[in-house]
């Protein structure tokens, strides 16, 4: 990703480029049904299609068409580390 990919902080998050680690995150939010409701696309069934997703987050960027930040937390909660997948945006 571009070294001018922009990172946001806030007091408890970070949003951060996609990066190819936050595949095996982004298929488990994706296979759940509640979470897929408001993306208003179907549920992923495989992790390429994770990929798939991160890649054109990516290709977005690089494109100058928008950004699609991926939200982690700063610190690390006791089920979630820091810097690991949360959602995106």
């Amino acid at each position: 990703m571009s070294p001018s990919f922009p990172v946001l902080y806030t007091e408890r998050l970070i949003l951060r480029e996609p990066r190819s680690t936050d595949v095996e995150r982004l298929f488990e939010a994706a296979q759940d049904a509640m979470v897929m409701q408001y993306y208003g696309t179907p549920a992923l069934t495989d992790r390429s299609e994770a990929l798939e997703q991160l890649t054109k987050f990516n290709r977005l960027y690089i494109s100058g068409q928008g950004t699609r930040w991926i939200i982690t937390l700063r610190s690390p909660s006791s089920d979630t580390p820091a810097d690991c997948y949360i959602g995106d945006l």
